[in-house]
């Protein structure tokens, strides 16, 4: 990457380059086997998040995956197909720290009444290295960071379908929090859709950096998501979207963290404190086609943000306090024209 000095890099010239790429493998004999194998490569300095969505660099990754699909159940006339998977997998950064060591297992069925149903474990099998949760304050030795999830969707074909998820997960510490998250989607009409993601974490022992002291430190966290979603199609040319999130967070603090010279946690002397905090964002988007590739975007936007290092608020006050603590609307418009 070269980049000119300017205000937003402190006017310092940039001439950085590095290295990254990625290779797969799949082979499959028959509809039954599938043999997968991956591997990813990212430099220190390798960054393409202009052209796409990179996930981390300094990131060396291998991966190994084997399905069994099963098309068909001749002697179950309700199991309509199902497939097991195991992925095992290896993380390292280019300083040679292992960041995962796992092993995925997973199961699926779907059923002839089109239910699915769905089993995964993510195992993993070596104490992780964590170069990121820090902020560039060192590197921490985890234990094992493991999750569960089973998930059921419903039966297809009504104006109602939602799927129903339970997680279980370790969040930095050797505790497990747990999240349930449903997701409906309403057909009222064959050009109107309302569907939403509603999510609910319980965590007992959350590991986050604490920004005040500096410091890494656990929580008693409760997470609340919130995600609503109404699209309209008024004509074949139109098109009106209306996207709401809504998050909210309260956390008791239970004590703060130092990191040992082996890179391993005790708690620190440093006290640290409760917080709560809410986030509100809503989108309403227009569009209207004037042609093929061609349309008229119109779009509103407003944010809110509330934090406070108390913890004494419901999650409906947290909500209310966010919404009316406007950060930030605008309304954008724009044209795209095809000659």
């Amino acid at each position: 990457m070269t980049q000119d000095a300017n205000a937003e890099n402190g006017f310092v010239d940039r001439d950085e380059q590095d290295l990254g790429g990625w290779a797969q493998y799949d082979y499959r004999p028959n509809d039954e086997h599938l043999v997968s194998a991956f591997a990813y490569y990212y430099g220190d300095e390798f960054d393409m998040n202009d052209m796409g969505f990179l996930k981390r660099n300094d990131w060396l990754r291998l991966v190994f995956m084997y399905q069994r699909d099963y098309t068909s159940h001749p002697d179950s006339d309700w199991l309509r197909s199902s497939y097991w998977r195991i992925k095992p997998s290896y993380e390292e950064n280019n300083d040679g720290f292992t960041l995962q060591s796992s092993v995925d297992l997973s199961y699926f069925w779907k059923l002839e009444n089109t239910q699915e149903y769905s089993l995964q474990a993510h195992i993993e099998v070596e104490d992780p290295w964590d170069d990121r949760i820090t902020r560039g304050n060192g590197l921490v030795r985890l234990d094992p960071q493991h999750s569960f999830e089973a998930k059921f969707l419903n039966r297809r074909g009504g104006d109602l379908t939602f799927s129903l998820a339970y997680v279980a997960e370790n969040k930095g510490t050797d505790k497990l929090g747990h999240e349930l998250i449903f997701e409906p989607q309403w057909y009222v009409a064959d050009r109107v859709t309302i569907s939403a993601e509603a999510s609910y974490q319980d965590n007992s022992e959350w590991l986050l950096w604490d920004f005040d002291t500096q410091q890494l430190a656990t929580y008693d966290a409760d997470v609340f998501d919130v995600n609503l979603r109404l699209d309209v199609y008024p004509s074949s040319r139109q098109e009106v979207r209306v996207k709401l999130q809504l998050v909210a967070a309260r956390a008791d603090a239970i004590s703060g963290q130092q990191i040992g010279s082996d890179g391993r946690l005790s708690p620190s002397n440093v006290p640290v404190s409760d917080f709560s905090l809410s986030d509100t964002a809503l989108q309403i988007r227009y569009r209207y086609q004037l042609a093929p590739l061609s349309d008229i975007f119109l779009v509103y936007e407003r944010g809110g943000f509330y934090e406070d290092d108390r913890n004494e608020s419901s999650p409906g006050d947290l909500f209310d306090r966010a919404w009316k603590d406007v950060t930030g609307q605008r309304v954008l418009a724009k044209i795209r024209y095809r000659f």
